[in-house]
């Protein structure tokens, strides 16, 4: 289907969003992470972020994280609370890819998808679906059939069953 699909539309919609993505200087969108305990809890939180590094983020219940990995620096303000200054450092010393995983992620997608998942329907949009397996990260990449848009990104973790992302309302540039 999907060598059908290029040889007879002369496009490949796949690889067209994945260097949108590549080349994208700004990027917005919703992240929906579950968490992998009992009660399957999860989290809603809007990002923004910005070659070369900047990055902002803001969850429903008010929490606003602001890092700019150029500097190793980090702001947090929480409701209530007031705010605190962090050092991104210490991300790095831990492995730990911190704010920016979904983000490499989605720019460390390889130019072909393993299988394509025929066609979904997301939010009222027709979509046509692709797998791609990176290590232990399967993404679902979901693209709007009749723009090629990219309109959703579900991601699982092998060593994380349970804890899922879904990346959603992204736009870019």
């Amino acid at each position: 289907g999907i060598v059908c699909v290029q040889f007879l539309s002369g496009t490949n919609a796949y690889a067209k969003v994945v260097a949108e993505i590549r080349n994208a200087r700004t990027v917005v969108y919703t992240l929906i992470t579950q968490s992998n305990n009992a009660n399957g809890e999860t989290i809603k939180t809007d990002i923004a972020f910005k070659e070369p590094g900047h990055f902002r983020s803001t969850t429903v219940d008010g929490y606003i994280a602001i890092a700019d990995f150029t500097s190793g620096k980090m702001i947090s303000i929480v409701p209530q609370s007031g705010y605190s200054i962090g050092d991104l450092n210490s991300l790095k010393s831990t492995g730990n890819a911190g704010p920016f995983a979904s983000i490499e992620a989605m720019k460390n997608l390889p130019a072909k998808a393993d299988e394509n998942l025929g066609i979904k329907e997301i939010d009222g949009i027709t979509c046509d679906g692709y797998r791609v397996t990176q290590g232990d990260l399967t993404s679902m990449i979901w693209l709007d059939a009749k723009t090629g848009d990219l309109v959703q990104v579900e991601q699982k973790y092998t060593s994380a069953p349970g804890m899922n992302t879904i990346i959603k309302n992204i736009r870019f540039d």
